[in-house]
């Protein structure tokens, strides 16, 4: 049975039922033959619009930090930028949960040959800016100190770090312990203020 839709382009087409499959099946199901059958198309049709396997893979990173930028770009305005911030991290975490093959593609090597060209890494990384802009904003108002951009990649470290061993299953977190976890990143960075540390003698 065919995925294909009457009203989608041939590329938009295959790289929607590709993205779907590896949702779906993951990595080792991802076979041009299959992705051409779902799309209802050939695999000459895929080489054609893609030049191979490896330039489908990287339509699909592509679209997944598509996906997470949309995502993060949806994210209300917040007057406080420290609401901004950890509203961000559960956004994050959010598409990684929703769409874990997707995650893994774009954040490990799934499929052993596939390398990111330099401009998709870009593309990659510019997803963080929100990050960075929302950061800068709590350092200018007094809420956070230190380097923005520093704070911003700490943050996404670790934001990654922690969804991903979710997703391997070795933590098992809720949402509510999820928030937690951001706000104690976010108060790591606060400003140190005369009277928040006690000496052992303070008691």
């Amino acid at each position: 049975m065919s995925d294909a839709t009457p009203d989608e382009t041939m590329r938009a087409r295959v790289l929607r039922v590709a993205d779907s499959l590896l949702d779906e099946a993951g990595p080792d199901q991802l076979s041009l033959r299959k992705i051409a059958e779902l799309a209802d198309t050939s695999t000459q049709a895929v080489y054609t619009q893609f030049g191979g396997k490896p330039g489908l893979v990287d339509a699909m990173y592509r679209s997944g930090y598509q996906r997470l930028a949309d995502e993060l770009d949806g994210v209300p305005d917040f007057a406080d930028p420290i609401e901004r911030i950890r509203a961000l991290g559960l956004a994050y975490r959010r598409v990684a949960l929703a769409n874990p093959e997707h995650y893994k593609l774009m954040t490990g090597r799934p499929i052993a040959d596939f390398d990111a060209p330099r401009d998709s890494l870009r593309f990659a990384a510019s997803t963080m800016q929100p990050l960075v802009d929302a950061v800068r904003e709590a350092c200018d108002v007094g809420a956070l100190d230190g380097d923005p951009r520093t704070i911003a990649m700490r943050f996404w470290a670790a934001g990654h770090g922690r969804v991903s061993l979710e997703l391997q299953g070795l933590v098992e977190v809720d949402d509510d312990e999820a928030s937690e976890y951001i706000d104690r990143l976010i108060n790591a960075h606060r400003p140190r203020r005369t009277g928040d540390e006690h000496t052992a003698a303070d008691g």
